[in-house]
């Protein structure tokens, strides 16, 4: 059970749950806002939006669903939305997506840390790999073999703490870097590529979203309670992602194109500010990354090998690198999240 007997407690669970899913490595260091939406021009803002919304509008409908259903596994919520084969197929997908995801999590932990432990990681690369990825796979684990409600109660309230400090990052970029003209026009090709990237953004989130808040049946909220709270989710996903948008916008291109924009362009205001904000960075991508593994884990029900395994598998794997992960990896998933979408909005025709 949730926290059901407080209404807007039970509010900031939905919009927690909702953030973890989505606020990690990619999002929290400005990379993915710029390689979907910032890289094509001030036009990018608009894809960014129609994201937020359909993202918003997906959560309220999977929330709905698992409610009904007291659904804890993803492959009950897939099972409704699609029969026979392509119910596997998004099965098969999320546990893939799921798994990548947390692989994500795991790359991106280790860079964002080597601005924090500099000596360790020149003198003991190996040694500081392990480290970093071997304290997201234990976080994960616990989180993952812990009870479910206990990890939203821990959402609601750090992931705001995390989207408001992202924010402020990307608006003290934005006014510390050096400003470079933003292009005013966007020319048709461009706008073609922004739906596209748009729909791949939104489908590859889908289905982190369908990770975490597919385990979520056991929230007794109202119809009201999960569209506040998906809404409240949504709404500072937007904010957060309008301010990196901004900040990106106005920094030099050389900067934000690259592998972490705004962990840079913080962590040349001074060795304080750097750490503080790779620590946030961090703690972000551990709640992801236990989102992720607890994703791939409830598709194997009570098979309890299937956790530590995937977990332990993930290290290695992670040295695929991050960069490639967000900007090759992840649109390729974003096709299966789209007909995802399509098949969870013929879902008003059954009964929850």
């Amino acid at each position: 059970m949730f926290l059901q007997k407080s209404k807007k407690k039970n509010i900031l669970v939905i919009a927690g749950l909702f953030l973890s899913g989505l606020v990690g490595a990619g999002f929290g260091s400005g990379r993915e806002i710029f390689v979907y939406f910032a890289s094509l021009g001030p036009m990018g803002i608009v894809g960014f939006i129609f994201s937020c919304v359909l993202l918003g509008l997906a959560s309220v409908r999977i929330l709905t669903i698992v409610r009904g259903g007291h659904f804890a596994h993803i492959g009950q919520v897939t099972a409704f939305v699609a029969k026979g084969k392509l119910g596997k197929l998004f099965t098969g997908t999320i546990l893939s997506f799921a798994f990548i995801g947390y692989v994500a999590m795991l790359s991106g932990v280790r860079d964002v840390l080597q601005p924090v432990f500099p000596a360790v990681r020149r003198r003991f690369p190996i040694l500081f790999g392990l480290c970093t990825c071997g304290v997201v796979a234990a976080f994960s684990l616990i989180a993952f073999n812990r009870n479910f409600p206990a990890f939203a109660r821990v959402c609601a309230v750090v992931t705001p703490v995390i989207i408001f400090c992202v924010a402020v990052v990307a608006i003290t970029a934005a006014f510390t870097a050096p400003a470079e003209n933003v292009a005013g026009t966007v020319p048709f090709p461009k706008i073609a590529t922004l739906i596209l990237k748009s729909c791949l953004y939104t489908g590859y989130n889908l289905l982190f979203l369908l990770g975490v808040l597919g385990r979520a049946g056991g929230l007794e909220a109202d119809a009201r309670e999960i569209q506040k709270g998906s809404m409240l989710g949504a709404g500072l996903f937007l904010a957060a992602g309008a301010c990196i948008f901004v900040g990106l916008s106005i920094i030099s291109p050389d900067v934000a194109s690259g592998n972490m924009p705004l962990p840079a362009v913080i962590g040349g205001l001074g060795v304080v500010p750097g750490r503080i904000f790779s620590c946030v960075l961090a703690f972000a991508m551990l709640l992801c990354a236990a989102c992720n593994l607890g994703a791939v884990g409830s598709v194997f029900g009570k098979k309890v090998l299937a956790g530590p395994l995937f977990a332990v598998l993930g290290i290695p794997v992670s040295y695929i690198g991050f960069d490639r992960v967000i900007s090759v990896i992840y649109p390729v998933f974003g096709f299966v999240g789209i007909l995802f979408l399509l098949a969870l909005a013929q879902t008003r025709r059954k009964i929850v």
